[in-house]
């Protein structure tokens, strides 16, 4: 069985966005199994992404 991350501990910012639906449906189905919330499953991808040095540019 895969841990559970305790995220009661962190501050976290009440926010909205924007996101394409099935990608969206796909993030909470990715949180299911790896029994995270999804906020966490948003925030370590933010962090990767960062931390990559990636941009997206128009």
């Amino acid at each position: 069985m895969k841990a559970k991350h305790s995220t009661s501990h962190k501050k976290r910012e009440v926010t909205s966005i924007k996101v394409d639906p099935e990608l969206w449906k796909k993030a909470k189905i990715e949180a299911i199994n790896r029994e995270i919330d999804l906020s966490e499953l948003v925030e370590d991808a933010l962090r990767k992404e960062i931390k990559g040095g990636s941009s997206v540019t128009k």
